[in-house]
């Protein structure tokens, strides 16, 4: 699917760059600059983006969230199939390769790594009860500030974390914060966090986070947030 979202979009914009493609917990994270691509760029995007969360992780064929961190996986690969199912599935043409122990493998590890990007992504965010006690302020506060967009927040299965990346040593928030996420208004928390945690060629090759938390002015953070599309 990527491979063909790439083309598509080389084809509508020759001179756009893709700078990184993920898939977090079942969002397209794809991250481009581009000389101009408009609305068709954007709306190509927005149906890997949706492609994305309908198709099974192993074989791409149609799938719906499984687990706790939302793998999708069709009912093939989310359930193991008897004898009598696997002879059924077969006598409808359904490729016998999808049966091997390597697909089944494939399979596992497939799950096994969604669990640890699932973990790994819980590991770059704070709870509220953890940003509070980290900036010496009150919960309430803490939640006052993702309300006045003085903190980037993200939901969680039902609650709001904070991505560490404004967050610097000693309990600091990173400087010009609040202009950042002004900026970066109307951005998705992850593509957000995917953005400032992306190591960024015109910023000397630093993240943006990294940037602002060395004393860099904003200004060029602010150039990137405006050439990138997110989408």
């Amino acid at each position: 699917m990527l491979h063909s979202l790439d083309a598509d979009l080389a084809v509508i914009d020759p001179e756009y760059q893709l700078r990184r493609a993920a898939r977090v917990d079942n969002e397209l994270i794809y991250l481009t600059r581009t000389g101009g691509g408009g609305a068709r760029f954007a709306r190509r995007i927005r149906r890997a983006r949706e492609e994305v969360r309908t198709v099974c992780g192993v074989c791409g064929r149609p799938g719906i969230p499984r687990t706790r961190s939302r793998t999708v996986l069709c009912d093939l690969h989310w359930h193991p199939l008897t004898a009598v199912e696997k002879a059924f599935a077969l006598s409808a043409d359904i490729p016998e390769a999808w049966f091997t122990d390597e697909a089944e493998i494939k399979n596992d590890a497939y799950v096994a790594r969604s669990a640890a990007d699932q973990r790994k992504e819980s590991a770059n965010h704070l709870s509220e009860r953890d940003m509070a006690d980290l900036l010496g302020v009150t919960v309430q506060r803490v939640h006052e500030m993702f309300e006045q967009e003085l903190l980037a927040g993200a939901n969680h299965d039902g609650r709001v974390v904070y991505p560490r990346w404004q967050v610097m040593e000693g309990g600091r928030l990173l400087p010009h914060l609040p202009v950042v996420l002004r900026a970066a208004d109307g951005i998705e928390a992850r593509t957000l966090q995917a953005i400032m945690e992306n190591v960024d060629e015109d910023l000397e090759g630093a993240t943006p986070a990294q940037w602002l938390a060395h004393g860099g002015c904003v200004e060029p953070v602010l150039q990137t947030l405006d050439q990138w599309w997110w989408i």
